[in-house]
């Protein structure tokens, strides 16, 4: 097999693949065996759908609905263009704390000075006679 060559960036050549291979193939004997689990699985999704537990009966839903009609598709709009990101965040949090009634604004001053920390410890020095020579041991 040829080496997929990369980019100096790391990205692969177009039309080349980091796994070349593809993902690995199910073995004939266990998609034989999950195939004849089918209406089983189905019989079991049926029986959730008719049983008493709510949450059973909403995952079960869920699951025929997605195999059928695909899961739904989530989407949200960002705005990028936005410069000072900090000032951002701060008016979008204010703007939320002036529409929220159930609870005080939390003001944060973040203007403070922190105090600086404090020193490290110093070690004593270490005399050289208690140091062995280079010389004194073999490899």
């Amino acid at each position: 097999m040829a080496a997929v060559k990369q980019r100096h960036s790391g990205q692969f050549q177009p039309g080349q693949s980091g796994n070349p291979l593809g993902y690995p193939k199910i073995p004939p004997d266990v998609k034989a065996r999950l195939k004849g689990l089918n209406m089983k699985a189905v019989q079991a999704i049926e029986d959730a759908l008719d049983g008493d537990d709510q949450k059973l009966r909403l995952a079960a839903a869920q699951e025929v609905l997605n195999r059928n009609l695909g899961k739904p598709h989530v989407s949200a709009t960002v705005d990028v263009n936005a410069h000072d990101s900090g000032a951002a965040m701060l008016a979008a949090l204010t703007a939320a704390a002036a529409r929220s009634s159930a609870s005080p604004a939390l003001v944060i001053d973040a203007t403070a000075e922190r105090a600086p920390a404090p020193p490290l410890p110093t070690l004593p020095p270490i005399p050289l006679a208690s140091i062995p020579a280079g010389d004194e041991h073999e490899d």
